[in-house]
């Protein structure tokens, strides 16, 4: 993989005696976990979904989470706002029990249940939407292949995060330390997430 030999050359170690492969594999999966519990439009995809029939959802199997419901995909190409539920129990109480219908208006989520949502009014079987989802990482074997979830402006960050865990594993020694830091800092800029601090090198992700 393009992004371990990379990072290898960087860290003088391309023969990979110091950080093997399978170690450096382990820190890109690990750094696209984190980047998705903190991020999750790193890994953002647009999909068309078929919704089961009612009101209750939930997203395809190797996706996080869904991050936004676009528009209708079917004869209707409304669009679909997101509403509080509070909001639509006040305006049309009773509406998860209403008649089925072939477009959806309004959609739900509780950033508690990232994986489900629901849609309003209650949809027949097999109504498509687009939608953004969040996709979950599939992990990078130990010999190096694999595929990046992170969309390709992240790539950067998360070479950051490698080299960032890679110093760590010596930090006690020289400037490793400092790199260490500096790597991490530039891994959650990248991002635009709160940096946790560490002064000992530690991974805080951890």
């Amino acid at each position: 993989m393009e992004l371990i030999q990379s990072a290898a050359t960087e860290l003088q170690d391309a023969s990979h005696i110091r950080w093997s492969v399978a170690e450096l594999a382990g820190f890109i999966n690990d750094g696209q976990r984190y980047a998705l519990s903190k991020m999750p439009a790193a890994t953002s995809d647009e999909r068309v979904l078929a919704l089961a029939a009612g009101v209750a959802q939930t997203v395809p199997a190797d996706c996080f989470g869904l991050l936004d419901l676009v528009r209708n995909d079917g004869t209707s190409k409304r669009a679909i706002r997101q509403v509080s539920r509070d909001d639509l129990d006040g305006s049309a109480p009773g509406w998860a029990s209403g008649s089925q219908r072939n477009a959806v208006i309004h959609f739900i989520q509780d950033p508690r249940t990232p994986k489900r949502f629901d849609v309003y009014p209650p949809v027949a079987a097999n109504v498509p939407v687009l939608a953004i989802v969040a996709r979950t990482p599939e992990s990078v074997a130990e010999d190096g292949t694999g595929e990046i979830a992170m969309r390709e402006e992240y790539t950067e960050a998360l070479r950051h995060y490698l080299l960032f865990r890679a110093w760590s594993k010596d930090a006690e020694y020289g400037g490793n330390n400092a790199m260490a830091s500096a790597h991490w800092g530039a891994f959650t800029e990248a991002l635009g997430i709160v940096p946790a601090r560490s002064s000992t090198g530690a991974d805080p992700t951890q």
